[in-house]
């Protein structure tokens, strides 16, 4: 994880800061102690423990894991477009019960740049259902998953 790099950087930094906030006057003439540094890394080790947590929250999220699963049928299945009702039908119902359990997936899914929502069609009458979300695929979602780069959008 790219963010576990920075951590000695920031572990020195808030060194700096305790030691400044010791010796105000005269901090930077002395050298940081070693008690310093051990109470800047048990800050460190705290910070780096409440990333970890929040990084397994996040993948226990049920919309990841329904992400996951749509994702892994729009690389087997391969269109370059699919509407919302499309991609239920070629879903298992144990999975997906009803089309609305596609939303928080394909919202992931669509915010890691995977998917892109198309504008709807104009309608031509009054009644009727509303026809079904479409979306376009992104091309690198034909290639491998594990040499796919990330496609988040900047």
């Amino acid at each position: 994880m790219k963010w576990a790099s920075k951590r000695d950087g920031a572990v020195a930094r808030i060194a700096g800061l305790l030691h400044l906030a010791t010796h105000p006057e005269d901090g930077w003439h002395k050298p940081i102690e070693a008690p310093t540094m051990a109470a800047a890394t048990q800050l460190g080790d705290y910070f780096t423990a409440h990333a970890l947590d929040v990084f397994s929250a996040m993948s226990a999220d049920p919309a990841h894991e329904s992400a996951l699963t749509v994702l892994a049928q729009l690389v087997s299945s391969n269109p370059a477009q699919f509407t919302k009702r499309e991609l239920f039908r070629t879903l298992r119902p144990a999975e997906f019960p009803a089309i609305s359990d596609l939303d928080p997936a394909l919202a992931l899914l669509e915010e890691h740049g995977w998917i892109r929502q198309l504008p709807p069609p104009p309608r031509s009458g009054k009644g009727g259902r509303p026809p079904s979300p479409r979306y376009e695929t992104h091309p690198a979602s034909h290639a491998e998953p594990d040499t796919t780069p990330d496609r988040r959008q900047n």
